[in-house]
């Protein structure tokens, strides 16, 4: 183990409050409520085991990383073909109002959730 208590405890500060939950219900603590009350256990349980303390993060990081990885994977596919649809409608002639209208907001919704990346 090469991360100090000082070191998991910045890096927990910035992990989101589900992360902290699990790792703490991962190592077998009370799950108290708030993340500084979690982050306190995660470091009482570093002192008596450092080492599957660390092990245990970097383990839930790379696992959320990979997730993560995938859902990008997920999402780049689903702008693709709205992209292809959204052509098409534009394209097509005759294309009722309704679906034509239909096809702009959900157009700006998926915008905003996946901004174009090249």
């Amino acid at each position: 183990n090469n991360m100090t208590k000082q070191e998991l405890k910045e890096k927990l500060v910035g992990k989101n409050l589900f992360f902290i939950n699990q790792l703490v219900k991962q190592l077998g603590g009370s799950k108290k409520g708030s993340k500084s009350q979690d982050i306190e256990e995660i470091l009482v349980f570093y002192d008596k085991d450092a080492d599957k303390v660390v092990s245990a993060f970097e383990t839930k990081e790379a696992t959320n990383k990979n997730r993560f990885a995938k859902i990008k994977t997920a999402f780049h596919e689903i702008r693709g073909h709205w992209e292809q649809l959204v052509i098409f409608v534009a394209e097509s002639p005759n294309v009722p109002d309704g679906v034509q209208k239909a096809v702009e907001i959900l157009d700006s919704i998926i915008d905003g959730i996946f901004p174009i990346k090249d």
